[in-house]
């Protein structure tokens, strides 16, 4: 339901729908190097509470997941 990414090599930073009921949000600072990126089922992608973008290699989304928040961290070391 959930699945991050890195070196995504996409510069700026967005969510988008990319078919079949998921969506990506993403964040990188140049579409040559780094990049990261948290894709998410239908299930989740409506129970976005925050995506905190820090640059281009950390990136969180908090979701509201039942009676808890449940938070997702999409990184890598350089």
């Amino acid at each position: 339901d959930v699945m991050c990414i890195q070196e995504t090599k996409w510069g700026g930073n967005a969510a988008r729908e990319i078919g079949g009921g998921y969506k990506l949000c993403y964040n990188g600072e140049s579409n040559k190097r780094n990049g990261v990126g948290i894709k998410l089922s239908q299930k989740w992608k409506d129970n976005v509470l925050q995506v905190k973008r820090v640059n281009d290699s950390l990136m969180l989304i908090r979701m509201k997941g039942g009676l808890e928040m449940v938070t997702v961290i999409s990184t890598y070391g350089r």
